[in-house]
This record gives structure tokens, C-alpha cells and sequence, in this order.
């Protein structure tokens, strides 16, 4: 009997312990097995438990006539339900077996096994709460004693299966972010927790896919390179979303050839035209030309019949590249892709296609080309703006024909017709103007104002032609407005011009005064405001380039000069007598109105004695008619002074001697003369403070009735006369 229980007790322990940690943690659907077969392999040993001595207080409660063997037969039934997993019969048995023998309870490993089936059913059959509480029951129940390793390691082998149930229904539903979350939750407690490899697998395959989409609206090339290169699976033609995100990572990042070989596979995956289309499409916005080309043809020899669509398609491509070559002024390289389907172009007879065919020619300096272009888009669109360029495009080209027809098909009185007809009248203007026919030039400025005002610089042509035909008043307000809008060297000048030739250099500086601005520059404005009454009148210099200048000195000279004057007779009571006065004249400029001058000269008088012998007698003798004849040589006279002559004023100061006779001595002369002229009708007054002394000489007596004044002086060398007559 003893023998019996060491055997029985030992094999009840391993037993135990092969339920206890025997559920493997990655089958979450493959527990109940095991289990079941591990349990069913020991029946005959956990049923041989009712051998065992301490049945002995079992006996002692036992009712009548109920043995020892019968508790033994109802210990075995219960064992043999819960190795037959028949768990609610062997809870059902156990009951009825504690209200059939009062006093009996179950051995703690009989109930350790069947909460531990239990708690193993309800994982399998999802009830995950109850499980969880009869997890805590088994805690609470057998956790302490000799049980306490077994319920240890049964718990966290239900733990991990509960979690790896989770986990794979997080997978399943396509929580990704939030498995991958809770992967990292386990392993932060358990760091030796390792998921499944399949689980994974599936897990970052999924997390990669998503991640495709997202980098590929954030235009991250680089990234879906990488990503491809680590996760290759998320991109087969499964997914023909993500392989085209891959190809056109590609061709972004400088891979156009790969991309290409990307782009065929899918092509081949194709599975009607439509399908390639849509690749074609996308692989157009990354691929250049000529990779371009090479799907083109691909795709047109995989569906014959959708040949002719195909090939419409792959010609708004290159007119697509064209455009984007032209705005980016690459010109030479959008003529050459055109170049080749200038006849399927025309074919199609689309006006958009023929304006950028128009604006490219016409960027690579192919003018004729491009308005041939232009005319078939205005024919094909029929709209005024494209008959307007055509128009344009004529009048430069010098396509008067075009350009003719072109305004034809401009309605009259409508703002393509107005503006087509003004642009007209300019440029006729502008090859008047070249031409020089400056008349025309303003008469068909003229016609151009009627459609609107003229920009700056036809309004500058005008200016010009106004000064070419010596309207310079007009020329003046037309200059003077536009160097207010815009005080430019050009503008100034015209201004300049135009008043020099008014003499009204008053305005000039009165605006160069105003505005500033270059107009300050040609003049010399502190001459000017020195004379601001006189601007108009004072003689200015007009010097290249375009400079006005103060007036030069007033004129040096020194010259000869003479008078010749007769007195005297004519019932005077005097003989006739004759006065000649050799001079010499001298003038040194000091500025262009202030000169300073010196005159020398030496009177000769000659003639009859008076009769009535009022006059001392000459040196010499009587003629035979009795009257005294002679001359006399009297001291040389002169005078030294300063002239100012400016166009308000004059003023002249001089100061000298004069001899009274020919006997020598003499007087001081003096003079001092101011004369004003307030208008510019020649009005004036003038003031002599001091005259001439009277000459004791004689030439005083008696006084002049007539007399005649004429005065000619010339430089040195060459002699002038000065000739005077005068009747007494």
C-alpha cells in the first residue's frame, strides 16, 4: 500500500504540471488540445488518487451503508469528466457527490485542474471577461500553498494568450498603429515578449503600405525610394497604387530609366487601354520626352485598337512639354519638340494649340511661322483677340495684307476694333517719324487720340515732332507736362529746347526751380536768379550738349574815329566855321552788360574871322575879301568811364578834361546818366545828374540850329570816320 502512494503522488505532480504550463502562446485557437491530451494521457494516474490514506475522515462521515470505494468510484468519475474536458458534468458531479457525502470536499489539485480547464475553455470560445475572473479566482484560490508555482505559470501562459488573441484581432480589424502600440506596451513589461514572426510581417507590411500613400502626397521621393528598398512586398503589381508611387519616386529623384522599367510592368499589368492611359498620364508629368516615347510605343503595340487615341494623347504630351519649355523662355528646345507634329497639329485644328505653336515661333525669332500660326487660331476660334494679334502681329511684320484682313474681322466701334485701329495709327506714326515726315507723324497721333490717350512715349514722339515742326510754344506744354510725370534728361531738354527758341527761358528756369530733376543741370541757375526780371531778355548762349550759358563780355575794341561839324554863318553874325575831330576809342568788356571805355581826341577848327570881331582873331592872314581865315589845333581832350547796358536799364558814369581853347588849360567834364525803361513797349526816362561842361571855345557862341550827327567806328587796324554837320 505504500508502494501504491509514492507512485501515485509522483506521477500526480507531473501530471499537474503539464496542464499548468502546456498551452502554447503564439495558437491562440490550438490550446484546447494540448490540453485535452495531456490530461487524458494521465486519467489512470489522477483517478488512482482515491488510494490514498487520508479517506480516512471521509469515512467517518459517511452515510450508512456507503463505503469507502463508493467516494472512490464518484473521485474517479469526477477526474474522468475533466479529462474528457466535460467540465460542466464534472462540476455537476462534484456537487452532487459533497451533498451525497456530507463532510467530503474536493482535493485542492481536483479543483485546481477543473478552474484551470475552465478558465482554458472560455479563452477558446472568446469569453474573455469571465475568463478574466475566473483567472482571478484561481489567483485568489490557489495562489498560496503548494500550488503556488502551477497557478503561477498556468496565469501567465493565459496572460500571454489573452494578449496574443488581442493582438491579432488589433491585426485583423486593421488597427495597425494601435498593435503596433500594444506590441510595445507588452514589451516595455516583459521585455523577452517577442510576437510572432507572421504577425509581424503582416503588421509592418500593412504599416508600409499605408505609409506609401501618405509620402506620396507629401511628395517624399526620397522617402518611398528607402521604403521600397526595406519593404520591397508593399510594392508588386498587387498594388498598382503603391508601384506607381514607386515609379514616380524614381523619376523624381533622377532615375528616369528605372522609372521607365517600373512604368512598363505596370503597362503589361494593364488591362485595357483606359488603364494604360491613366499610366501614361502620370508617368507624363515625371518623364522626359524621350523615355516618354519609348511608352508610347509600348502601349500602342499592346492595344492595336487604341492606336489612334493613343497617339492624340502622346501629341498633347509633347505640346504639354512644349508649353512648359516656353514658359520657362527654353524656346529653342520647345521648337524642336514641336517641330516634328507641326502636321498633326494643324490636323486637329484646335486654336489653343495653334497660339502656343504661335508664341513659341515666335519666341525662337520665327515671326512669319509664328503669325501663320496666329491666323489659323484666330480662323479656328474666330474670337476679335486673336484677329487683334494677328493684327499686331502684321503691322510688325509689315504683313499689310494680313493685317488688313486681320481688321476686317474687327467689328467697328467694339475695344478690340478701337484698340486695333489706334495700335494702327501708332506704328504709322512711328514709321512717319523714322521717315521724318514729322507732319504725318502728328497727324496720325491725332487720329490715335480718338481711341484713347496716347502712352508717354508716343506723347515724347509728339513733343518731338512738334519742335521738328517749330510749333515750339506747343512743344513747350507738351515737354513741360510730361517732365512733371516724369523728370527724365530727354523731357528737360525738349523743355530747354523748346523755350530757347521762344525766348521764354523764364519758364524753363521757373520749372528747373520746382521740380526736382536733370532740367537744374543745363541751366546756370544762380545767373538766373540774379536776374530773374531779365531771364527773357538778357542774350544767353545756347551750347552743346543742350547747355544754356551766361552771355559773353561785352565787346573789347580800340579804334579810330573822326567828326566833322560846320557852325556858324547863316545870318549868325559868325563866319562859317568848320570843326574836324580825329578820336581815338577805346572799350574793354567786363561782363556781358558792363564795359569800361576811354576816349582821346584833339578838335581842329578852321574858317572865316566874324564880322562883327566878336571872336579873337586867328593866327594867320586875312583873305582878300577881308574876313580872317585860319585853324586851330586845341589840346587833346578825353574821358574815362563804366557803361552798363541792361535790357530794363542803362547807366553810364565818366569822368575827364576837356580843353577850353588852344591856348591850353582846360575843365573837368563829368557825367553821370541813368535811364530806365520800365515796359517792353521802349518807354523810358532818364536822369542826368551831371553834364558835359560847357567848351569855352569858338564853338560856344551863338548855339547850333541844325545839327546833323552820323558815327562809324571800326577796329584797329582799319581807320574809321565819324562825320557830323551842323548849320548855324
Amino acid at each position: 500500500m505504500k508502494k501504491n502512494n509514492r507512485k501515485t503522488s509522483s506521477i500526480r505532480s507531473w501530471v499537474t504540471l503539464i496542464v499548468a504550463g502546456g498551452v502554447p502562446l503564439y495558437a491562440a485557437g490550438a490550446y484546447a488540445a494540448p490540453v485535452v491530451g495531456q490530461t487524458r494521457g494521465a486519467s489512470d494516474v489522477l483517478q488512482s488518487q482515491q488510494s490514498q490514506p487520508n479517506n480516512v475522515i471521509s469515512n467517518i462521515y459517511t452515510q450508512k451503508n456507503h463505503s469507502l470505494a463508493a467516494i472512490n468510484t464518484a473521485e474517479q468519475k469526477i477526474w474522468a469528466a475533466i479529462n474528457r474536458n466535460h467540465l460542466r458534468t464534472a462540476q455537476a458531479l462534484m456537487q452532487r457527490t459533497m451533498t451525497q457525502y456530507p463532510g467530503w470536499q474536493p482535493q485542492a489539485t481536483m479543483g485546481f485542474v477543473l478552474l484551470e480547464k475552465t478558465i482554458w475553455a472560455e479563452i477558446r470560445v472568446g469569453q474573455v471577461g469571465l475568463a478574466r475572473t475566473h483567472m482571478q479566482q484561481l489567483q485568489t484560490r490557489y495562489g498560496q500553498g503548494a500550488l503556488a508555482d502551477k497557478t503561477h505559470v498556468s496565469l501567465v501562459s493565459m496572460r500571454n494568450v489573452l494578449e496574443e488573441n488581442r493582438l491579432w484581432q488589433l491585426l485583423g480589424e486593421g488597427h495597425l498603429q494601435a498593435l503596433q502600440s500594444a506590441i510595445q506596451q507588452i514589451q516595455s513589461e516583459d521585455p523577452s515578449y517577442q510576437p510572432s514572426q507572421k504577425m509581424l510581417a503582416m503588421m509592418n507590411q500593412g504599416l508600409a503600405g499605408r505609409a506609401v500613400g501618405k509620402l506620396e502626397r507629401q511628395k517624399a521621393w526620397p522617402q518611398i525610394v528607402a521604403l521600397h528598398a526595406q519593404t520591397p512586398s508593399v510594392f508588386t503589381l498587387a498594388d498598382a497604387g503603391n508601384r506607381q508611387a514607386w515609379a514616380e519616386a524614381l523619376a523624381a529623384t533622377g532615375h528616369p530609366h528605372q522609372a521607365t522599367l517600373v512604368y512598363i510592368s505596370l503597362l503589361q499589368h494593364s488591362q485595357h487601354a483606359a488603364q494604360a492611359q491613366g499610366i501614361l498620364n502620370q508617368a507624363a508629368n515625371r518623364l522626359p520626352p524621350q523615355e516618354m516615347q519609348v511608352l508610347y510605343t509600348r502601349a500602342q503595340a499592346q492595344f492595336p485598337d487604341a492606336r489612334q487615341t493613343l497617339q492624340t494623347q502622346h501629341l498633347q504630351y509633347v505640346l504639354m512639354m512644349a508649353a512648359r519649355a516656353h514658359s520657362a523662355q527654353q524656346n529653342a528646345a520647345a521648337a524642336a519638340l514641336v517641330a516634328p507634329e507641326s502636321e498633326a497639329i494643324n490636323q486637329l485644328h484646335k486654336a489653343s494649340d495653334a497660339r502656343l505653336m504661335g508664341a513659341i515661333l515666335g519666341a525662337h525669332h520665327q515671326s512669319h511661322a509664328a503669325l501663320q500660326w496666329w491666323v489659323k487660331a484666330a480662323q479656328w476660334s474666330g474670337k476679335a483677340a486673336d484677329w487683334q494679334t494677328v493684327g499686331n502681329l502684321a503691322m510688325a511684320d509689315n504683313d499689310v495684307p494680313v493685317a488688313r484682313a486681320a481688321m476686317a474681322h474687327l467689328p467697328a466701334g467694339t475695344p478690340a476694333s478701337e484698340h486695333f485701329r489706334r495700335h494702327h495709327a501708332i506704328m504709322a506714326a512711328l514709321r512717319d517719324y523714322k521717315n521724318r515726315d514729322y507732319k504725318g507723324t502728328l497727324q496720325r497721333l491725332q487720329a490715335a487720340q480718338r481711341f484713347g490717350p496716347l502712352s508717354p512715349g508716343m506723347e515724347t514722339i509728339k513733343a518731338w515732332s512738334l519742335v521738328h515742326t517749330k510749333d515750339y510754344a506747343a512743344a513747350s506744354a507738351l515737354f513741360t507736362t510730361l517732365y512733371r510725370q516724369d523728370p527724365s534728361s530727354g523731357n528737360a531738354v525738349g523743355v530747354l529746347i523748346a523755350d530757347q527758341q521762344t525766348h521764354n527761358l523764364a519758364h524753363t528756369y521757373q520749372l528747373a526751380a520746382a521740380i526736382k530733376g536733370p532740367l537744374a543741370s543745363h541751366l546756370p541757375m544762380t545767373t538766373m536768379r540774379d536776374h530773374r526780371a531779365d531771364i527773357n531778355t538778357i542774350p544767353w548762349r545756347f551750347m552743346p550738349p543742350d547747355q544754356v550759358v551766361p552771355p559773353l563780355a561785352r565787346a573789347s575794341y580800340l579804334a579810330l574815329g573822326g567828326s566833322w561839324e560846320e557852325r556858324g554863318g547863316n545870318n549868325s553874325g559868325m563866319t562859317q566855321m568848320h570843326e574836324y575831330l580825329p578820336s581815338l576809342q577805346a572799350q574793354w568788356g567786363i561782363n556781358w552788360h558792363m564795359a569800361a571805355f576811354a576816349q582821346l581826341s584833339s578838335p581842329d577848327l578852321y574858317g572865316g574871322q566874324p564880322t562883327s570881331g566878336q571872336l579873337p582873331a586867328f593866327n594867320v592872314a586875312s583873305s582878300a575879301t577881308g574876313s580872317a581865315t585860319g585853324h586851330v589845333w586845341q589840346t587833346p581832350q578825353f574821358l574815362l568811364g563804366v557803361d552798363n547796358r541792361e535790357p530794363h536799364h542803362h547807366w553810364r558814369a565818366a569822368l575827364g578834361w576837356t580843353s577850353p581853347s588852344g591856348i591850353g588849360g582846360g575843365t573837368v567834364q563829368g557825367l553821370l546818366r541813368y535811364t530806365v525803361i520800365p515796359s517792353h513797349s521802349g518807354s523810358n526816362w532818364s536822369v542826368h545828374l551831371l553834364r558835359n561842361s560847357v567848351r569855352q571855345t569858338l564853338l560856344s557862341y551863338n548855339g547850333v540850329q541844325e545839327h546833323i550827327h552820323a558815327t562809324a567806328t571800326r577796329p584797329i587796324p582799319e581807320y574809321s570816320l565819324h562825320l557830323g554837320r551842323g548849320h548855324a
